[in-house]
């Protein structure tokens, strides 16, 4: 039975992964609010970070710039690129160091919101995974920091439901399966794929790599920090702000590849140039010509080698194309010949042009998000954040944030400085109800389409960026330069405000 009494926060947050630790400090340092609560469906704070768990898992962006700005771990990094072990550890260092632990709840899955116009409260439905208790909580503010990094891609693999030995996923990695002198068989040779290949190989029996379409590789930038340079950046503040404002700066000029102009087409040809020579230099020559794309380098996020086309060399494993394999219940049929296969492994990414949530959200007049972006075209909101009908919601990590050549986590400080803006005079008591008007979301989100349909993404290969009918819920088609001027002040004439008549 539901308990019917709901408890009552200024905000609750769905999510504790960086977004929702973002939001949870920022409150915290420019608004001085703690009266949050945060809810995650996992049994600790990290996100991404603290469920991907299989071998080799990484991020690509350098560490300096992948964490907060406003929070850097107190004794610098171990490398410039750490694994995700370390990341996770910064993660729940970070909710620590803030006290953020009174303020979150784990183990617990939001069934719905539904927005009471009666009384101008969200009214959240949870369950606690453990007990299986479910009960309410009512909040004047709604944020949703889930991310899209949270349902995995549904893969169309002939045969897979008939093969009778284990089958996991990346995001869902089952250490109580043994790979150890297994024969291996792993789909998707994106991100994930390519960190997990060669951490998996020295233990196989045999791997066998089962590839959809190409990726450019790039040179992988990694090394250990020594001593001094770990204790430069630990504790010289001055120093450590040089060099994510170097990384951020290097970042940003990549997005100079992106527009579909002849000037940035010479731009991408230099840089796919440079890319095929080092996977030629670096890969097996029997595989070049598997390995070499023919879509524009920026049109899928490139993959940073580390390690993985120097496996290829290995003779356990095989690179073979999706097109020419079949499951069978045993193994995998390859050029008429049946691989005997122990344990099936999907590295193949995430569905993230659907929707950011998995529950439902019911907006004004019993309208449910869903069917709100059904009826938009896919899935929009006003600066990433918001969209009509659905007052006193937030998106921090929302349609349109995602990002292929910086850190995710400077786009969440950027957005944050808008959503912060918009939920102050809430919090304050100033306003009951701040609501993006209907025709300014409208016009953002055409402009979004629009301006994406001038970007390699729409050059002609498939992506993560785009969906099928061409639509872009994804991927911001602008810089991070512009993305932070938009987001410092608030246009408050695109937003429908009710005072709080107390004050008037």
């Amino acid at each position: 039975m539901p308990d019917l009494r709901p408890i009552h926060s200024q905000v609750v947050c769905i999510g504790v992964g960086l977004s929702g630790l973002a939001l949870a400090i920022r409150l915290q340092q420019t608004i001085g609010c703690r009266d949050i609560r945060l809810y995650d469906r996992n049994d600790g704070p990290g996100g991404v970070w603290a469920v991907h768990k299989y071998p080799g898992v990484a991020c690509d962006i350098p560490a300096d710039f992948y964490s907060f700005s406003f929070s850097p771990p107190p004794k610098g990094w171990s490398k410039f690129r750490p694994d995700g072990r370390e990341f996770e550890q910064y993660l729940r260092d970070t909710a620590t160091k803030h006290d953020l632990w009174p303020l979150m709840t784990f183990n617990t899955a939001c069934e719905g919101a539904v927005w009471m116009e009666d009384s101008s409260l969200w009214l959240v439905s949870l369950r606690d995974q453990d007990s299986g208790r479910q009960f309410q909580h009512s909040c004047d503010i709604l944020c949703i920091a889930t991310g899209n990094l949270t349902r995995p891609k549904s893969v169309n693999i002939t045969g897979l439901n008939m093969f009778q030995g284990p089958v996991m996923h990346t995001s869902r990695w089952d250490t109580q399966i043994n790979v150890e002198n297994k024969n291996i068989a792993v789909f998707g040779n994106g991100a994930s794929g390519c960190q997990l290949v060669p951490q998996l190989l020295p233990k196989v029996s045999s791997l066998i790599h089962v590839f959809r379409s190409p990726q450019w590789y790039i040179r992988p930038v990694g090394f250990p920090y020594g001593r001094v340079v770990r204790w430069v950046l630990g504790y010289i503040p001055l120093a450590r702000k040089v060099l994510r404002f170097l990384i951020a700066f290097v970042a940003e000029l990549a997005f100079r590849g992106s527009p579909m102009t002849e000037r940035a087409a010479r731009i991408r040809r230099r840089w796919e140039e440079s890319a095929a020579n080092y996977i030629k230099s670096v890969a097996p020559k029997k595989y070049h010509t598997l390995l070499i794309p023919d879509h524009a380098m920026g049109c899928r996020r490139p993959v940073f080698n580390g390690g993985y086309l120097e496996s290829l060399h290995d003779p356990k494993i095989e690179l073979v194309p999706h097109d020419k394999v079949e499951v069978v219940s045993n193994g995998i049929s390859y050029n008429g010949e049946v691989r005997p296969i122990d344990v099936i492994i999907l590295a193949t990414g995430y569905s993230t042009n659907i929707s950011i949530t998995d529950f439902p959200i019911t907006g004004r007049s019993g309208e449910y998000l869903e069917d709100h972006w059904n009826r938009s075209g896919g899935p929009t909101a006003y600066g990433t954040i918001a969209v009509h009908g659905f007052p006193n919601l937030f998106f921090v990590k929302g349609p349109n944030t995602g990002t292929g050549h910086t850190s995710t986590i400077l786009v969440i400080e950027n957005v944050l400085n808008l959503i912060i803006g918009m939920m102050k005079p809430l919090i304050c008591g100033e306003a009951k109800e701040i609501e993006v008007r209907q025709d300014v979301e409208t016009k953002w989100s055409a402009t979004i389409q629009e301006a994406s349909r001038r970007r390699v993404w729409y050059s002609g290969c498939t992506s993560w960026y785009i969906r099928e009918d061409g639509w872009n819920g994804t991927v911001y088609p602008w810089s991070q330069l512009y993305c932070w001027w938009f987001n410092l002040f608030p246009r408050w004439s695109d937003w429908s405000v009710i005072t709080n008549q107390k004050l008037e």
